[in-house]
């Protein structure tokens, strides 16, 4: 019994192997491609061949005849893992020598983990036997492709049916971790019901298209930023300003610090230019390290406004717990309207005051309104900016105003003040005790009697 079930268990064994021996054999009868490498950013990164019965195959050579062989086998390795930059063309380059010959053949790679398709394929081609073919291949790195994650870049050779042999390659890849990167995501203007958005298809090319939409001159123009650390170090002290080239007109704003990867958006605005004409908006976020920067061409129209509204004095020094006067001058060239100014942004560092807060103006009128700013004494020293606010009839216009706060004068400048005024107060005040001691000293003094000769 024992005898029969050791027979039956070499059976069986035998069977096995001549099965996966035909399965092996069967399988690699043939190959498509016998050689192929892989390079990325121009430097070797994958490489596979192809051998048969364990011999390379030279060019133009047939294949030799071993009784038993294994046939062909091939192997691959992947030499180094590249690292890819946000923002960047990642150049592939794949050489192969096919060992048969093929018509409409198309060489593809693509990275996969991303959220979209990040791919590249050449035309198709004919590939003949023995030749070898270099192609290159161009992939478009997202500039927000998270540095976090596990990525894979994939080659593949291939016609309408799937070869044999080394024609496709599997590489690991990651991702550089640049540690300042900042970057501006979208940028959205508008005036009123005009609106002219700037986004990332745009901003990675580096400008943001044209805008057909005529903004009126001396209206305000609102921007919308978003603005992501695209780096790996959170960016200190993060700063977004928005201006006019060649116009001294504009605004900046302070972000904070930002995280890896977090996004703020922020919302700028500045008066546009009182003459119509064509400018070149620029919306530049920025820190000690690293800066980001696009522009924007607007078509500035003339204005149809029936209200003109002037700014006498829109900036002014003020020492910490001082004052300050800022005049507006409102003229009314059409119907009568109520106007109602207030004022925004002051919290925390001063207090304002509007003479007069609501007025009416016929036609052909005029009021001159002041903005009495009083800054409170723990305010920082720093440049401030707050907004004034004209309505009227439906229209809101908004104004930039600024206060350079200084430093009131430190303790040891009080002090000596003090002292000064002490010494001179009690100089003034020998002084007049000595000029009165001396009037009084003068009345005693009698007067000598006059003498007289008698003969």
């Amino acid at each position: 019994m024992k005898s029969k079930l050791g027979l039956f268990f070499v059976l069986f064994t035998a069977l096995v192997a001549v099965f996966a021996g035909a399965i092996t054999v069967s399988a690699l009868e043939q190959v498509d491609i016998k050689e192929m490498t892989v390079y990325v950013d121009g430097e070797l990164t994958w490489y596979g061949y192809c051998t048969y019965n364990g011999i390379r195959i030279a060019p133009n050579h047939e294949l030799p005849y071993i009784d038993g062989g294994r046939g062909w086998e091939c192997e691959s390795i992947q030499y180094s893992i590249p690292s890819i930059e946000r923002d960047e063309v990642l150049p592939v380059k794949v050489v192969f020598t096919p060992q048969e010959s093929h018509d409409e053949v198309v060489v593809k790679s693509w990275i996969n983990g991303y959220r979209e398709d990040i791919e590249d394929e050449t035309a198709r081609f004919d590939m003949f036997k023995d030749y070898t073919y270099n192609k290159y291949l161009y992939l478009d790195i997202p500039s927000d492709i998270d540095a976090k994650e596990r990525y894979t870049l994939y080659v593949e050779i291939h016609d309408s049916e799937v070869f044999e042999g080394v024609f496709k390659a599997q590489i690991d890849l990651q991702v550089q971790k640049i540690s300042n990167v900042l970057d501006i995501k979208s940028v959205e203007f508008y005036a009123g019901r005009d609106i002219c958005g700037c986004y990332k298809e745009q901003i990675s090319k580096g400008i943001c298209g044209e805008c057909y939409v005529d903004f009126e001159a001396g209206s305000t123009l609102y921007a919308d930023v978003v603005v992501k650390n695209m780096g790996s170090q959170t960016q200190k002290d993060v700063y977004i300003t928005m201006s006019v080239a060649g116009e001294c007109i504009e605004r900046t704003v302070y972000l904070g610090d930002l995280n890896a990867g977090e996004t703020e958006k922020v919302t700028l605005y500045i008066i546009l230019p009182d003459q119509a004409g064509t400018y070149e908006i620029e919306v530049e976020t920025f820190n000690d390290d690293v800066s980001a920067k696009i522009e924007q061409t607007l078509t500035v129209a003339e204005s149809e406004a029936d209200v003109s509204i002037i700014l006498e004095q829109t900036r002014n020094n003020v020492v910490q717990g001082g004052s300050a006067v800022y005049s507006v001058y409102v003229a009314n060239t059409g119907s009568a309207e109520t106007f109602i100014v207030s004022v925004e942004g002051t919290s925390g560092w001063a207090t304002a005051q509007v003479n007069p807060v609501t007025f009416t103006l016929g036609e052909g009128q005029s009021k001159l309104v002041n903005i009495y700013l009083n800054v409170n004494e723990e305010a920082l020293a720093a440049e401030h900016q707050f907004t004034v606010k004209v309505s009227y009839g439906g229209e809101v216009k908004s104004y930039n105003f600024s206060a350079n706060v200084t430093e009131t004068p430190g303790l040891e400048l009080k002090y000596l003040l003090l002292i000064i005024g002490i010494v001179l107060a009690v100089a003034i005040l020998v002084l007049l005790i000595l000029l009165l001691t001396s009037k009084n000293g003068k009345s005693r003094i009698e007067k000598p009697e006059e003498e007289y000769s008698y003969y």
